[in-house]
């Protein structure tokens, strides 16, 4: 999902500055694109984003969403491929088995929200339900988990916790490195309290809309593991500063 969009320096510039920007114990992961897989994954962010009523965007996206548009629209495209079949119910059944969900609740209620967090990544993009970010875990427990499913209150209460093992266990399939999976999984518990707010507060407006892949076969996706809208405006902030400062 794009959650903003600026006019920047060098990438050297920006990953940079963007590191400085990390908070003691943060964690980020930097990697080389090609122009077509660089292309592909903007194009499928922003269409995330405009299918999104509640996107968490920056208060500046909507005066550059059509500046990062037009640019996306430069970047070569890849041939059309399906996304890698996932067997939903034997990636379950294996989390069911894992260390991770260990002091969780009952079988049945542990299947049916991992089952949720499965079609939660489907929905979302390119097939890949084991892959895990902070965003992502703040876009599950505040968007989607509270606008698309219905649960009742018991249910609910063990979001958080059977998130965080998945995130643990899906870290641990994958291979990702400790400190990206610990960030991961301390966003579940920063966010505890809000996804709960965010329940009651959808509950008070009347129930949510079904999700239309609930109970279907995945098709899932990744993000970054730093919130870039706050990277944003520290960047131009700076520019800001230097502008000032070349003007005196």
């Amino acid at each position: 999902m794009a959650r903003d969009a600026f006019v920047a320096g060098p990438p050297a510039e920006i990953t940079a500055i963007w590191r400085e920007h990390l908070a003691d114990g943060q964690a980020m992961a930097c990697e080389a694109l090609d122009a077509t897989t660089a292309g592909e994954q903007l194009r499928t962010a922003l269409t995330a984003t405009d299918r999104d009523d509640h996107a968490p965007v920056s208060d500046d996206f909507a005066a550059t969403r059509a500046l990062a548009w037009a640019r996306a629209a430069t970047l070569p495209h890849a041939p059309r491929a399906t996304a890698p079949a996932v067997d939903r119910d034997a990636l379950i059944a294996d989390f069911l088995a894992a260390p991770e969900r260990d002091a969780l609740a009952s079988d049945a209620t542990t299947a049916f929200i991992a089952g949720c967090l499965v079609d939660f990544r489907c929905e979302a993009g390119d097939g890949l339900p084991l892959r895990w970010s902070p965003t992502q875990v703040a876009l599950c427990l505040l968007d989607w988990f509270p606008h698309h499913v219905t649960a009742d209150r018991a249910t609910v209460a063990w979001v958080p916790a059977v998130l965080e093992a998945w995130v643990a266990y899906a870290g641990r399939r994958t291979g990702l490195a400790a400190d990206h999976v610990q960030t991961a999984c301390a966003e579940v518990r920063y966010l505890e309290g809000a996804f709960l707010d965010a329940v009651e507060g959808v509950a008070q407006l009347g129930p949510p809309t079904p999700s239309a892949g609930l109970g279907q076969s995945p098709a899932a996706v990744s993000v970054p593991a730093v919130e870039p809208v706050g990277f944003a405006a520290v960047y131009r902030e700076r520019l800001r500063a230097g502008a000032q400062s070349g003007a005196s």
